[in-house]
């Protein structure tokens, strides 16, 4: 199994036409304000979020679906992009304590789960997806699934 690093280089090798996936013009995503979302909600983003989030994202892509209403750690985005209101967001719909939202897609959460996994909640049931093809062993296998559709 490769780790998450390889992961991320793989991606980078499969897919140089992309550009990376956060904008070089926007204040750079801060340990600091992830580790302040995580202490608020008592959460915790697995090892390859953390990465992606704060080394990776200013080099490698993601898909272009996953773009779209992805939170980043940084205070001063906007409420499209922050990974802060997007996690309070999330809870006011009732995802719960155990997942870590950094997704929303049409009112459903993609979110992190503790043993580092990605599902997703549906805010129609308010569960999670039980389809197998709606549940990915981590964010950097999420990341892969979704740029090499």
């Amino acid at each position: 199994m490769s780790s998450s690093r390889e992961i991320f280089e793989q991606l980078r090798s499969r897919h140089p036409e992309r550009e990376p996936a956060y904008p070089r013009d926007w204040p750079r995503p801060t340990a600091a304000e992830l580790e302040a979302i995580e202490a608020l909600h008592g959460i915790r983003y697995p090892a390859d979020f953390r990465a992606f989030q704060l080394e990776e994202c200013h080099r490698t892509p993601m898909g272009d679906m996953a773009f779209d209403a992805f939170g980043w750690a940084h205070p001063e985005l906007g409420p499209m992009e922050s990974l802060r209101l997007l996690v309070a967001d999330a809870r006011e719909l009732g995802v719960g304590p155990e997942l870590a939202p950094f997704k929303c897609d049409n009112g459903d959460y993609y979110c992190c789960d503790r043993d580092g996994a990605v599902v997703i909640w549906a805010h129609d049931s308010g569960l999670l997806e039980t389809d197998p093809n709606y549940r990915w062993p981590s964010f950097a296998a999420w990341l892969a699934d979704g740029l090499d559709r």
